[in-house]
């Protein structure tokens, strides 16, 4: 970010304002759709990367309290407007995403079908059977 340029500045250069009211970060987007802003040069060692939608917030309405992470209210990940995220804890913020019903190799999520991790995240287990299967094969194979 250049030098003078205050954190709402940057963030106002870099958003697209939609009709439902969607500040859609038009910077780097990760993989999972977040986008995300870059502060400092990597050659003078002051190089910070952090989530868009986390800078807004703080930029606009003020710090994230310790332990909570921001949910976005419309489901718009590029989404950094500051009145489409609500300040939630991690459970919470699992429990407000919408589940899945299938894989994405189109396996039901059913209770004997699907396996829950400690973190909240869940595995379907006949996709990963059948990814042991084929490890295995390829293992006996060399």
């Amino acid at each position: 970010m250049r030098r003078g340029v205050t954190d709402r500045e940057y963030i106002e250069d870099r958003i697209s304002v939609e009709a439902n009211g969607c500040w859609l970060w038009t910077g780097y987007i990760q993989g999972d759709g977040y986008g995300m802003y870059v502060r400092g040069t990597a050659h003078l060692g002051t190089r910070r990367q952090s989530l868009a939608h986390r800078l807004a917030y703080e930029a606009f309405v003020g710090p994230i309290p310790q332990g909570y992470e921001l949910d976005h209210v419309c489901r718009v990940r590029r989404c950094v407007n500051p009145d489409h995220l609500r300040v939630v804890t991690h459970r919470a913020n699992m429990q407000a995403t919408p589940r899945k019903t299938h894989c994405r190799r189109g396996h039901e999520y059913t209770p004997e079908n699907t396996y829950y991790f400690p973190s909240g995240t869940y595995r379907c287990r006949q996709c990963h059977r059948d990814l042991n299967r084929d490890w295995a094969r390829a293992k006996r194979a060399k």
